[in-house]
């Protein structure tokens, strides 16, 4: 028995002339390395609940949705909308059988359990697969419905008017894409014509009931996305063709402070932390960190290890701990594993430091780049749970909502130590 014990401690060491990694026993410590990890047999997942262990990191993967809750796909909504809510009591999703519908889960953060879902239907015409969770209540969720922003108890599903937009000169149409401030204060959604088209975009703040921004398009369909950072002062706009613009929101007249382009310094899919963004970086098809103040100083992230050949992403800063980031990797022709972090949740230092923690292989197969299979994975506040999209291997398949645990012995962020003295095990 001492013999057995002592071999699951053993560390199994591949040297190579100028590289050194080390590769942990995935039971006992989340992964650190630089290594490439294909994605061994598929585990067999059960019905909504189950749970399988991930056997190349190690980690807890549980079932959220199947066929009884929707009957063609589910998953998460965004991954820079955060999943779960404050407390990690509920965490919201979405389904599609005959309409796609947002659906609000109980979960037992303790037992790593989920309970079953529930929508919501109140107001009429509330926009519920883009809900967002408050920062400082853990029941109430914001939505749109046509013009207004609502807010939403869900434990007594009772709806309260926070603002009705409809005198505001909108072109006909409703709001959408809705994000706010941490601090429950600052709205900001796309507008949207009679036609459905992307018309602009604008910003609400309800402690002064002022629109601080908006702006019409002169052309339609011109806005990818807007959205807010946590602390409601910076508005970032992708506009279609990968070009951005990102306003400072703070004097009393909103200031554009930067438009970005594909050659410089531009990005397209990200996330914002407090004054903070995290991002693909289109000059060189990086990773890129920089402060919204000033845009246009850029730290790269694990250089020469990111690449946009075969792979794509979406990344998460909505954990309170923004010296992380979360990137789900995915191969845009359901393609293996042939590089570091290929096929992968992870995630990586914003400090420049290049440390990552290698949660799950995700296991949904992306072929011919189809978006409803995206992994958009989101992490909880306190970096615990990551919620995710997956078909779970079959690529024409339907997908479901999973969530990831992440081991509370993973927050330590110290770098692990060079190993010394090294000689290969008889």
């Amino acid at each position: 028995m001492a013999r057995r014990h002592q071999i699951y401690w053993l560390i199994v060491v591949l040297a190579v002339v100028g590289d050194i990694r080390v590769t942990e026993p995935s039971a006992w410590a989340i992964k650190t390395d630089f290594g490439v990890y294909p994605e061994p047999v598929l585990p067999a997942m059960g019905p909504r609940g189950s749970k399988v262990v991930d056997p190349t990191f190690g980690t807890t993967i549980l079932r959220v949705t199947d066929s009884s809750n929707a009957t063609t796909r589910a998953g998460t909504q965004y991954s820079s909308l955060q999943a779960f809510n404050k407390d990690n009591t509920y965490l919201a999703g979405y389904i599609r059988s005959t309409s796609t519908r947002g659906m609000i889960f109980p979960f037992d953060a303790t037992n790593f359990t989920v309970g079953a879902g529930f929508t919501l239907d109140s107001p009429t015409a509330l926009d519920d697969y883009w809900l967002v969770w408050s920062g400082i209540s853990p029941t109430i969720v914001f939505a749109t419905a046509l013009n207004s922003f609502w807010q939403i108890n869900v434990a007594t599903r009772q709806a309260t008017l926070v603002k009705d937009l409809s005198k505001q000169g909108l072109p006909g149409g409703r709001i959408t894409q809705m994000s706010t401030s941490q601090n429950d204060d600052v709205f900001a959604v796309s507008i949207l014509d009679s036609g459905g088209a992307t018309a602009g975009y604008l910003v609400y703040q309800r402690s002064t009931d002022r629109v601080l921004l908006r702006v019409l398009t002169s052309s339609v369909n011109v806005v990818n996305e807007v959205k807010l950072d946590k602390s409601g002062r910076y508005l970032v706009v992708v506009n279609n063709g990968r070009t951005d613009e990102i306003y400072d929101l703070s004097s009393s007249t909103p200031s554009r402070i930067a438009a970005l382009t594909t050659s410089e310094n531009g990005f397209s899919h990200h996330d914002s932390g407090h004054g903070t963004l995290f991002n693909d970086y289109y000059p060189t098809r990086g990773l890129a960190f920089r402060q919204l103040a000033t845009p246009n100083i850029i730290q790269q992230l694990i250089p020469g290890y990111w690449s946009y050949a075969t792979q794509d992403d979406h990344f998460s800063m909505q954990a309170d701990d923004e010296e992380w980031a979360l990137c789900s990797r995915y191969h845009i022709n359901a393609g293996p594993v042939s590089k570091p972090f290929d096929n992968e949740i992870v995630q990586i230092t914003t400090d420049g430091s290049n440390l990552v923690r290698r949660l799950a292989h995700h296991r949904s197969k992306v072929a011919n780049n189809n978006y409803d299979a995206t992994v958009k994975a989101s992490i909880s506040r306190d970096g615990r749970f990551v919620a995710f999209t997956s078909n779970w291997g079959n690529a024409n398949g339907r997908t479901d909502l999973y969530v990831v645990q992440i081991p509370i012995s993973s927050n330590d962020t110290t770098p692990p130590a060079h190993p010394t003295q090294l000689k290969f095990l008889p």
